[in-house]
């Protein structure tokens, strides 16, 4: 990971969200800072649709996570019920929602 990188997250229970963060600092070569950024959605069926990330739009405050490795691919843990985050592959990601 390195500066300017994005990642995200895809979560939900009969509902997929997806976040996006944007890596704003390296700390040392195991610990990041992250900020989520805004979003772009496009619907293309009922409830459901692809996002994609608006790279520096800030939306909210510098997290610090530490950098993990799964099955050869760097993540961190944005927490709560969010999961991990990925680096993005720079393809919209699939979203849905209910109601």
């Amino acid at each position: 990971m390195q500066v300017g990188d994005i990642l995200y997250t895809s979560w939900g229970y009969e509902q997929t969200n997806v976040e996006f963060y944007q890596v704003t600092k390296m700390i040392g070569k195991k610990m990041v800072e992250v900020r989520e950024i805004a979003k772009k959605y496009v619907e293309n069926e009922t409830m459901s649709g692809t996002s994609t990330p608006i790279r520096d739009k800030f939306i909210g405050k510098p997290l610090r996570r530490r950098i993990s490795v799964w099955e050869s691919r760097e993540q961190i843990n944005i927490g709560e019920s969010r999961g991990s985050a990925w680096l993005w592959d720079g393809k919209p990601v699939s979203e849905s929602h209910y109601a």
